[in-house]
């Protein structure tokens, strides 16, 4: 499993403010790929009727629905029991669906005209050059080294860099979905670009948020690849 979200309190009120800046108060907003619920319970706080989906869900928060989001609100005889949502945000989540057609149906089904998709991914291909994943790896080698061993890690990384390179890359095409396949999906289901930039990312996936001004340095002065994604999209209102 990965940090929670609370270990990160600096990403979590920027994603936070990220929803609200695109929600209206009371808006129903959906939160795909809730994991512990820390956004979810936040924007529920802040006056928004929103919903989190997670499979693998390790909360047992009301807010919280612990299952797929392809098959969520699709149930017999009903086009969406779960209704329709004004914002849909899903942070580092969609890479990993099994069905990106069904994901597809769904985000249209889930979806209205004037709905806005905020989404936040990160670029394997570009987390796959070597100078940017020898960064990733030697500073989660050296995170690792001075901290008690924790649950979620389920096995150490080989402790070679090459070993490490060729583990990594057979999970991702094993198990994560390329950026322009995802975009991809959003368009289908669609929705619109309305804006795509780039942003640090490789900071929150294991290491330390104090990381994250060292990171846009070296991306500033092109030593490492800025391989996070932030996307937002909107379907376009009925005419």
């Amino acid at each position: 499993m990965p940090d929670p979200q609370e270990s990160y309190p600096l990403d979590l009120d920027e994603m936070e403010a990220w929803v609200s800046a695109h929600a209206s108060p009371g808006a129903r907003v959906l939160e795909i790929g809730a994991g512990d619920g820390a956004l979810t319970r936040r924007l529920a706080a802040a006056g928004f009727d929103v919903v989190g989906v997670d499979p693998h869900a390790d909360t047992d928060d009301p807010l919280i629905r612990r299952e797929s989001f392809e098959t969520f609100g699709a149930e017999a005889g009903s086009t969406s029991a779960a209704g329709v949502f004004d914002v849909i945000f899903a942070s580092v989540s969609l890479h990993h669906l099994h069905d990106l057609a069904a994901a597809s149906a769904a985000l249209n089904r889930l979806s209205h005209p004037d709905s806005v998709a905020l989404v936040r991914e990160f670029d394997r291909d570009l987390v796959g050059d070597d100078a940017t994943l020898k960064w990733w790896f030697h500073q989660r080698h050296a995170r690792e080294s001075v901290e008690e061993p924790r649950e979620h890690h389920h096995h150490p990384h080989p402790a070679e860099f090459e070993d490490f390179a060729t583990m990594w890359r057979t999970q991702m095409d094993h198990h994560v979905h390329r950026w322009p396949a995802v975009l991809a999906m959003l368009h289908d289901a669609g929705f619109q670009t309305s804006a795509q930039w780039s942003s640090a990312y490789l900071f929150r996936w294991g290491l330390l948020e104090e990381l994250r001004p060292l990171e846009e340095r070296l991306i500033a002065n092109g030593s490492i690849k800025s391989v996070g994604v932030r996307w937002v999209g909107r379907r376009p209102a009925e005419r």
